[in-house]
């Protein structure tokens, strides 16, 4: 998969001031020819990432710092002291032209701690590790975490009673969707979703979803379920962790949640596109240009993790497909909404085809296909995976060629028969 995928990414649109009497707008509008005024456009920005540190007068996200008095801070539409932003803590930063910055509090998990055992806290059916921590059965708080490692809290916010919401949250990507039953699972949680309202649906399995309702016997019956949709705003900024790259550098995923495609419009700050790594942490930023929003840069940082809870696949073969999941040599990959289908693929004309997937394994050990493609009979195959009793992704090697390296992931170069592999060497 190494041509160029053109696909911009749909992010955003100006903000318009209100124009009139009312005296509310946030930029007075440029009276024209008297009849019909001028409306000026109020450029926004929009900040998405974790707080950095915090003081009394101002506090960081992405390196950027904000005034806490020109900053209002909210969870569910209700207004919080700025006491409750906690360095760790996933927050959107809504900044207009005025020097006003919204800031809005995104946790993963929100709702009653139904019991506290030493470090182990249970939470809308999580079972969480904090350490030195206050909290008792009872208390309303906001989890943050780690976007690789979802059993990582980075940071915890109590709210007092006089500010908890009628609902508790859930935050997470869809899996185990069943339409018939209206049941889907959202970090191991199952979901209800039969009387929830649906904004910017549908649902489908993949998608990001912010799920609010209360729980019932083990299981969440949502009231309401919003999808990811990133911000109205002129420019936009993302800041997070590389969780999988394809083989052409042409296509990343942010956090296991947000994906994007490089153009020709994208520039590269302290690096170039041959860095784009998992683990890697980077700084995207989304402009519109010619009323679509594009990727135009992406800025490294000087940190990286590893391992980063994912691994890149890339796999070849003659499969099945049962509707969600293709099936080779007793693999399974889960094929989603999110799920790129080329060379004129359905649904409906997947299942055995010839084809070549790059996927993403998880740190559960699930593996969602990114990307699939007709793939043409060769004598060499491409194979990226883990080497296992001379073996990947059960195609037996026929000589020695992977002797010393079993356990080892590996991006592979084969020889290729039609059954088994041989003359295997590391594709740089």
């Amino acid at each position: 998969m190494k041509h160029m995928k053109n696909l911009m990414i749909a992010v955003s649109a100006l903000s318009l001031a209100a124009c009139g009497s009312s005296g509310d707008s946030t930029a007075a509008p440029d009276q024209g020819n008297g009849t019909n005024p001028i409306v000026t456009p109020v450029t926004t920005k929009t900040t998405m990432g974790t707080v950095g540190s915090v003081s009394s007068t101002a506090f960081t996200v992405q390196d950027q710092s904000f005034n806490l008095s020109s900053s209002t801070v909210s969870y569910a539409k209700q207004n919080l002291a700025s006491s409750v932003l906690t360095s760790g803590s996933k927050v959107r930063v809504t900044s207009d032209s005025s020097g006003k910055h919204k800031v809005e509090l995104n946790p993963d998990l929100a709702g009653f701690i139904s019991a506290v055992q030493g470090d182990t806290v249970q939470l809308n059916g999580q079972s969480l590790q904090l350490s030195k921590h206050q909290l008792v059965a009872g208390d309303f708080v906001l989890v943050s975490l780690n976007p690789l490692q979802s059993g990582e809290v980075t940071a915890v916010t109590k709210l007092s009673s006089a500010e908890t919401p009628l609902y508790i949250e859930l935050e997470g990507q869809i899996s185990e969707l069943n339409e018939t039953t209206q049941r889907f699972s959202v970090l191991g949680q199952q979901v209800d979703y039969s009387a929830a309202m649906i904004e910017d649906g549908p649902v489908a399995s993949g998608r990001w979803a912010e799920v609010y309702g209360q729980l019932s016997n083990g299981v969440l019956k949502a009231s309401e379920v919003d999808f990811e949709q990133l911000p109205d705003s002129t420019e936009t900024e993302i800041s997070g962790v590389i969780s999988w790259v394809n083989e052409s550098k042409t296509s990343f995923e942010l956090n296991q949640r947000y994906s994007f495609n490089v153009t020709t419009a994208t520039r590269f700050e302290q690096g170039s596109a041959n860095e784009l790594q998992p683990g890697r942490f980077v700084e995207v930023t989304l402009n519109q240009q010619n009323n679509q929003s594009v990727l135009t840069e992406v800025e490294f940082k000087n940190q990286s993790i590893s391992p980063v809870g994912s691994q890149r696949v890339e796999v070849t073969g003659t499969m099945t497909f049962d509707g969600s999941h293709l099936q080779l040599n007793g693999f399974s990959f889960a094929v989603n909404s999110l799920t790129e289908l080329e060379d004129g693929l359905t649904l409906q004309t997947l299942n055995g085809q010839y084809l070549q997937i790059e996927a993403v394994q998880r740190a559960d050990g699930s593996v969602t296909v990114k990307e699939v493609e007709k793939a043409g009979v060769s004598a060499r195959i491409e194979l990226t995976g883990l080497v296992q009793n001379n073996s990947v992704w059960g195609y037996q090697v026929a000589d020695n060629s992977l002797s010393g390296f079993d356990n080892q992931w590996l991006e592979l170069d084969c020889s290729f028969d039609g059954v088994r592999l041989s003359a295997c060497t590391l594709d740089d």
